[in-house]
């Protein structure tokens, strides 16, 4: 367990350092294009995924607030990375990943010298977390779970007073 641990880790290290030397993994994405702002990811579940995965993926999006925007966590990406909502208006990532991930406050640089303004828990596979922000800005978030932000794991959420 802990060399298969290790070996993902390597692993995801190395395309990390891909990413950054020359944004190789973004153009291997084959998630959908940007969304336009203020509307709800789709919810759906990938092809491909164990039905315990397409369970749980169901149950969570049955508790999804009316009016709220869906951030899907897929194929190690945030989807859509790049949110624009109003204050108060719910944003719901879920994580349709087979890996656990979390959403933290801030850029790589940054993570760690100051307190982030938000972070989620560990989200397990098929797991949801809701934030709202009140407060107008622009907020940089990234997963800090085994350097995925290195793979590209990063997204920005604006808050508009419209």
């Amino acid at each position: 367990m802990a060399l298969q641990r290790k070996s993902r880790w390597l692993i995801g290290f190395v395309l990390g350092l891909a990413a950054m030397a020359g944004g190789c993994l973004r153009a291997a994405d084959n998630g959908p294009a940007d969304r336009p702002s203020g509307l709800a990811a789709s919810i759906g579940v990938p092809g491909g995924e164990s039905s315990e995965a397409q369970d749980a993926a169901a149950r969570a999006a049955a508790t999804v607030p009316e009016g709220a925007v869906v951030v899907e966590i897929r194929n190690w990406r945030y989807h859509p990375d790049d949110i624009r909502v109003r204050p108060g208006t719910p944003i719901v990532f879920v994580n349709r990943d087979e890996e656990s991930h979390n959403v933290v406050h801030g850029t790589s640089q940054r993570v760690g010298t100051q307190p982030p303004a938000f972070e989620s828990p560990l989200m397990e596979p098929g797991t949801q977390w809701t934030l709202v922000l009140e407060e107008p800005g622009e907020y940089p978030f990234l997963c800090t779970v085994s350097a995925h932000q290195l793979m590209g794991m990063v997204g920005r959420i604006t808050v508009v007073q419209e």
